[in-house]
């Protein structure tokens, strides 16, 4: 993709999906007390699934079957490609028994609760919970201007 190219390229999901995988944290979109509300929220990728806290105060907005949508987005090739990918779905509570891979690496709050060296508050309002995709959607398309180089990352597999 050449910067300045106005238009947007689809991605195919599995490339989605690798995208995801290297975000640093997503949104979470929601309708809490018949709002619709965008949350910060850290998470990890879990066989086909997101795994996120549910966000604190929402937990009518984010229960057991409600659709929610889920949004990343990031920079590649140094700035010159923003990507954002947004997965649309289910909510589903996870239960202690559950076996999740990598649950233990997830920190306990949501982004906005974040501590020094990269620690997490516990929030007693929060619960685990997944997202059980539907349908995934990414994008690919040259930013209009240029990010700081603080936002830049670069995929471990680039």
């Amino acid at each position: 993709m050449e910067p300045g190219v106005a238009s947007a390229e689809l991605l195919p999901a599995r490339e989605s999906w690798r995208l995801l995988r290297h975000a640093p944290f997503g949104r979470l979109s929601l309708c809490a007390q018949k709002n619709p509300s965008i949350v910060p929220v850290n998470f990890l990728l879990d066989r086909g699934t997101i795994v996120f806290h549910g966000p604190a105060g929402m937990t009518a907005g984010c229960g057991e079957g409600v659709a929610v949508a889920f949004e990343a987005d990031g920079f590649l090739e140094g700035g010159a490609v923003a990507w954002s990918v947004i997965v649309s779905g289910h909510a589903s509570t996870i239960s202690p028994r559950n076996d999740l891979e990598d649950a233990a690496q997830l920190p306990a709050g949501p982004v906005e609760q974040a501590g020094p060296a990269g620690l997490y508050a516990s929030d007693r309002e929060s619960r685990l919970m997944c997202l059980v995709p539907e349908t995934i959607s990414g994008r690919a398309f040259a930013p209009q201007h240029a990010p700081h180089p603080t936002q830049v990352a670069r995929a471990d597999d680039e």
